[in-house]
């Protein structure tokens, strides 16, 4: 038999009940991808498998491509960005920071992460410093919205800094002969004691009486082809002259 339709005020509550948890349902189906997909992302992050991490973030946000302001999606995005700085793909980076969801108890966060970026992108070695300390206050605030994503985060911020250090001490060993002891804390954003310690590990030898860092000679690289050898150094002297701008613009 047919159910009748509800006619006391009891029932009318609980058929409005009904009606809310179907609505939650909906709404809620979206973010629960997003949270599928985090947990991927986190899985991926924590083996240091980013360029895995970057296929299935780029994947799932192109499926919600129809719900760019759930918030949800910033538990994708923000990961995202962090993946393309550790391998240091920028241009797809600074995309990415275009698709990050306006929400404002996420701000915070979207505009430190949109820094640090920047800071990357103009190789502002400082700059760059300081913006992972900030951003590392920002996660370990004990209100922060999302204690999951703080935690991912926390680990990815951690292999940044990691991979951009290194990134930069070869960067130093390709510009450089002998550095100042105080121009490589600035370069590395270490205290002296640390950078010595780590260059050091690198092949570098101290001078105190000058207080320089000398960097090993390295072995040069034999070419397999005419191209090869014409093309990479080219394009490494280019990288090198760009950067060392910037390094000396400090």
């Amino acid at each position: 038999p047919l159910t009748p339709p509800p006619s006391s005020s009891l029932e009318l509550q609980d058929q409005a009940r009904s009606d809310n948890m179907q609505c939650d349902s909906a709404v809620l189906a979206p973010a629960t991808n997003f949270e599928q997909t985090f947990r991927s992302i986190v899985e991926c992050s924590s083996q240091n498998r980013f360029r895995e991490l970057i296929q299935i973030a780029e994947q799932a946000d192109l499926n919600s491509y129809g719900d760019p302001d759930n918030p949800a999606r910033l538990c994708v995005l923000a990961p995202l960005v962090f993946a393309y700085l550790i391998i240091d793909d920028l241009p797809p980076a600074k995309h990415v920071l275009l698709r990050l969801p306006d929400s404002p108890h996420s701000a915070s966060l979207s505009t430190t992460i949109r820094n640090l970026s920047s800071a990357c992108w103009q190789r502002a070695y400082v700059q760059v410093y300081a913006n992972t300390k900030s951003l590392n206050d920002l996660l370990a605030q004990a209100d922060f919205f999302d204690e999951g994503l703080a935690n991912a985060l926390t680990h990815m911020l951690a292999s940044f800094i990691e991979s951009f250090r290194r990134r930069t001490t070869s960067l130093l060993m390709e510009a450089y002969t002998t550095v100042p002891l105080s121009l490589a804390t600035e370069y590395l954003g270490m205290s002296k004691q640390d950078v010595l310690s780590a260059l050091e590990r690198d092949g570098w030898q101290y001078d105190p009486t000058s207080d320089t860092l000398a960097a090993s000679p390295r072995p040069e690289a034999k070419t397999t082809s005419i191209t090869g050898s014409l093309t990479s150094p080219l394009s490494t002297f280019y990288h090198v002259v760009e950067s060392v701008s910037q390094l000396e613009s400090y």
